[in-house]
This record gives structure tokens, C-alpha cells and sequence, in this order.
């Protein structure tokens, strides 16, 4: 009866469909509450949603075309991640002026969204900045909750061709020397045999 609980519920489907890599499933139902309103508006979430799981697959096509009509009006979190999966997107098209588009708000706006900008470093390969990110945070008593939560070891099942891609990078950064001299200074990293959420 309440359409503003069903497309988090149809979300939240997506996300445990992904973890079986129920790909096909998963997207339907992220279509699905794409296509609904949130509030008497647009479903601004879940349309970035859907996209997300198009670029992680490297359909960067799909990815781009879902956000065509999202607009401006949306909270600076929900801008950070638009640009963060346009960004995403845009580079593996070889769409350059989107890529830097995008690239230079994520820069200006990093700290309306710092995970989004930490992802989008490794997503650019600039792992060195990505671990200076990272470190910052870590000696952050406010910001290292969220760090260290990130860095923790999931047991996730094999990832979609781009988000592969992505992870394979975000572990170089993790396993540096210079990191986890940081990590082991303020807390640790364990394994979990759950898989993490959609990124």
C-alpha cells in the first residue's frame, strides 16, 4: 500500500539478487523502482541505483542513459553520486569530456559524499591519492569509523566485469605498506563470510 516502501524494499531485493549474481533479476527489480515515485517525485536513489549496476557490469551506455533526465535538483549527496557513477561510466565509454566533467565535481565536492570521492580515485587508478585519502581519514576521529568499515574483508561473491576491476585496485591500496601501518595504529581488519552491499 505505501509506494515509498516498496521501491526499498525492491532495492533492497536487487541488492541480496546481486549477492546470488542474479543479474537479470536484480535489474529487473531495480527498473521496476526506478520506474515509480518517491514523494510525488522523481525516484532520484534508485534511478542512481540502476545505473550503478549497469556500470559495474560495463554497460557504460545504459549507465549514462539512465541519468539523462535526473536534472540538478537533488541533495549534494545524491550529486556526488551521480557524478560518481557518470564518472565511472564515462571512462570506460572513453567519453573524456564527461569523464573530466564529472571528475572536477567530485574534486570540488568531496566532502559532501568522501567515500564516493575515495572510490573515485581508485576508479581513475590514482592510488596513490587514494591511499593518501585513505590515511587521512584514518588518522580522522570522526571520519575513521567509516574507513575502517570499508577496508574490512567480505566474503562477496565474483563481481561483475568493472566492479572486478575496481575491487582488484581498492586492494592494492589496502594491502600498502603505509595503510596498514595506519590501520594497525587505531584498529584492525577481519574477514566475514557475509557478502558486502552494492557499492
Amino acid at each position: 500500500d505505501d509506494m515509498d516502501q516498496l521501491i526499498w524494499i525492491q532495492d533492497n531485493r536487487a541488492r541480496a539478487l546481486t549477492a546470488l549474481q542474479r543479474w537479470s533479476e536484480a535489474e529487473a527489480e531495480l527498473r521496476s523502482a526506478a520506474d515509480k515515485k518517491e514523494n510525488g517525485h522523481r525516484n532520484v536513489s534508485n534511478v542512481i541505483n540502476l545505473s550503478w549496476l549497469y556500470a559495474q557490469a560495463g554497460r557504460s551506455d545504459e549507465a549514462l542513459a539512465t541519468l539523462v533526465d535526473l536534472g540538478q535538483d537533488m541533495s549534494p549527496y545524491g550529486l556526488m553520486q551521480m557524478h560518481g557513477v557518470r564518472y565511472a561510466a564515462a571512462v570506460h565509454r572513453g567519453d573524456a569530456q564527461i569523464a573530466d566533467e564529472s571528475f572536477a565535481y567530485l574534486e570540488k565536492h568531496r566532502d559532501d559524499a568522501l567515500q564516493t570521492w575515495q572510490w573515485t580515485l581508485v576508479r581513475a587508478n590514482r592510488l596513490d591519492e587514494a591511499a593518501a585519502l585513505l590515511i587521512e581519514r584514518l588518522r580522522d576521529p570522526v571520519l575513521r569509523s567509516d574507513a575502517l568499515e570499508e577496508l574490512q574483508d567480505y566474503t562477496n561473491p565474483p563481481a561483475q566485469s568493472e566492479r572486478a576491476a575496481w575491487d582488484a585496485r581498492w586492494t592494492q591500496v589496502k594491502n600498502r605498506a603505509d595503510v596498514r601501518r595506519e590501520v594497525d595504529a587505531v584498529g584492525r581488519i577481519e574477514s566475514f563470510r557475509i557478502p558486502e552491499g552494492l557499492q
